[in-house]
C-alpha cells in the first residue's frame, strides 16, 4: 500500500482523525505561545541574550517533569494525561493575555509564564508521542508517526505566520487569546477520543521506572544512536528556531512582518518535509531506508544552517530557513518512527519522554549558548561553526547506525 493510500485510510477512522486534527490546532497553540513570548522579551530587551534566556527558561522544567509525564502515559495512558495538560495550559495561556492586556507584561512575569508554559509542554511531551500508538495499531504506527508530524509542522507553517500577522495587526494579546482557544478545543477533542490501547499499568517508583528505561535507550543498537544524533541536533541547529527574531534582525527588516515570513518559511518547509516522509514511509518502508533519510536529513539541515549565515537578504534567509525547515522534520521525525517501531510497548511512553526530554533540554541549552554566543561573536559565525559540530557528529552516528540496522540479529 503507497503512503497516501495508507494515510486516507488511517483518517477515515474518527478516533484519528478527531486526535490529528486537535493535535494541529494544539500545536498551532504552542507556536503562537513560543513566538509571542519570543517577540515580548525581544521588543522589552532588544537582545538575543534575552530570547535565548527566554528558551532556556521555558525548557527548564523538562529534566523533572518529561519523565514523570513518560510514567503516567504508561500508567494511565497518554490521553488522559493529555487532557489535563492541554487544561492547564489553556489558563496560562489566558493568563498571559490578561497581563498583556493590562501593560503587566514586563521582562519577568513573561519569564515566569515561559516557566509554566514549559512545565505543561514538558509533561505533555512523552504522552503526545506515545498517544499515537493508543489511537493506531502498531502496524501503522509507520504512517501515524509521519502524519504526527504533518500536523505539527502544518502548526509550525500557520503559528509563527499567524503570529507575525497578529502581532502587526491586533496586538501580542491576541496571539495568547488565540492560543488559549486552541489549548481548549485540543482537550475538547480529546474527550471524543476513545483510545484503542489503554495505557500499560506500570508499578514501581517514578524515578526507577525511568532509569529502567534510560538503561534501554543506552543498550540498545538502534536507539541509542538515534538518540546521540537527536541530542546534538537540539543543541546545535534547532534553537534555530527559537532565535526567529534575532534571525529577523539579522537578516531582514526587524519588524513583525519579516518575523511572520521567516516563521511561514519554516513552517512551510517543515510542513513539505512531514508530507515527504508520510508519502515515502506508507506502512512498509524498512528501518535502512528510514535511517538513509533521517542521515541525509541531518546532513542537509547543516548544509541550510551554513547558508543562512552566509544569507545577504530575507529572501535568501528564507529560501535557507524553508530548507532547513524541511531538512530538521525528515530527521527528527523519520527518528521518531524508527525509535517507536523499535521500543517494546510496555517502555512505550518512557521511552518518548526521553527522546522528547533530549529535545526540550537541548534547545534549551543550545538556545542558552547560541544566544549568548551569537552576542559576543555574531549570529553568522555561531551558524556556521553549529553546523560544522553537526557534521562531525553525523559521521560516528551513521556508522553505528549502519552497523546495527545490518546485524543478522535486528529485523528490518
Amino acid at each position: 500500500m503507497s503512503g497516501w493510500n495508507a494515510t486516507v485510510e488511517l483518517l477515515r477512522e474518527p478516533r484519528i482523525s478527531f486526535f490529528l486534527a486537535g493535535r494541529a490546532l494544539a500545536a498551532t497553540g504552542i507556536w503562537l505561545e513560543r513566538i509571542g513570548l519570543a517577540w515580548l522579551v525581544w521588543e522589552l530587551t532588544g537582545s538575543a541574550g534575552w530570547v535565548g534566556t527566554l528558551a532556556f527558561v521555558r525548557l527548564m522544567p523538562t529534566l523533572v517533569l518529561t519523565p514523570l509525564g513518560g510514567v503516567l502515559a504508561d500508567r494511565l495512558g497518554g490521553i488522559v494525561v493529555l487532557r489535563w495538560s492541554f487544561a492547564g495550559a489553556a489558563l496560562v495561556a489566558a493568563g498571559t493575555a490578561a497581563l498583556v492586556f493590562s501593560g503587566s507584561a514586563g521582562l519577568w512575569p513573561v519569564m515566569g509564564v515561559g516557566v509554566l508554559a514549559g512545565a505543561l509542554q514538558a509533561i505533555a511531551t512523552g504522552p503526545m508521542k506515545s498517544a499515537l500508538f493508543e489511537v493506531a495499531p502498531r502496524h501503522r504506527l509507520a504512517t501515524i508517526v509521519p502524519l504526527g508530524s504533518v500536523t505539527f509542522n502544518l502548526a509550525g507553517f500557520i503559528g509563527p505566520a499567524l503570529a507575525g500577522l497578529l502581532i502587526a495587526t491586533v496586538g501580542a494579546a491576541s496571539v495568547f487569546v488565540l492560543a488559549a482557544a486552541t489549548s481548549a478545543a485540543f482537550v475538547a477533542a480529546l474527550v471524543r477520543v476513545r483510545p484503542t490501547t489503554p495505557g500499560v499499568t506500570a508499578k514501581g517508583q517514578v524515578v526507577a521506572d525511568f532509569l529502567g528505561s534510560v538503561g534501554t535507550a543506552r543498550r540498545d543498537p538502534v536507539i541509542a544512536p538515534l538518540m546521540a544524533l537527536h541530542l546534538a541536533f537540539a543543541l546545535l541547529l534547532r534553537p534555530i528556531i527559537d532565535l526567529l527574531p534575532v534571525i529577523a534582525g539579522a537578516f531582514a527588516s526587524g519588524d513583525a512582518e519579516a518575523l511572520g515570513l521567516l516563521g511561514a518559511a519554516l513552517g512551510l518547509g517543515a510542513l513539505i518535509g512531514s508530507l515527504w516522509l508520510t508519502w515515502r514511509s506508507g506502512g512498509e518502508s524498512g528501518a535502512r531506508a528510514l535511517s538513509g533519510r533521517i542521515l541525509a536529513g541531518g546532513a542537509l539541515a547543516a548544509v541550510a544552517a551554513v547558508a543562512l549565515a552566509l544569507s545577504l537578504s530575507a529572501v535568501q534567509a528564507a529560501l535557507c530557513l524553508f530548507v532547513l525547515g524541511a531538512a530538521l522534520v525528515v530527521r527528527g521525525a523519520g527518528g521518531n518512527t524508527l525509535v517507536q517501531l523499535t521500543v517494546a510497548d510496555t517502555e512505550r511512553g518512557r521511552i518518548m519522554s526521553l527522546w522528547g526530554m533530549a529535545l526540550r533540554l537541548g534547545s534549551a541549552l543550545g538556545g542558552l549558548i547560541l544566544g549568548v554566543s551569537a552576542e559576543l561573536v555574531g549570529l553568522r559565525t555561531v551558524l556556521i561553526l553549529a553546523a560544522m559540530i553537526a557534521c562531525v557528529v553525523l559521521f560516528p552516528v551513521a556508522r553505528a547506525l549502519t552497523g546495527a540496522l545490518a546485524s543478522p540479529s535486528h529485523k528490518d
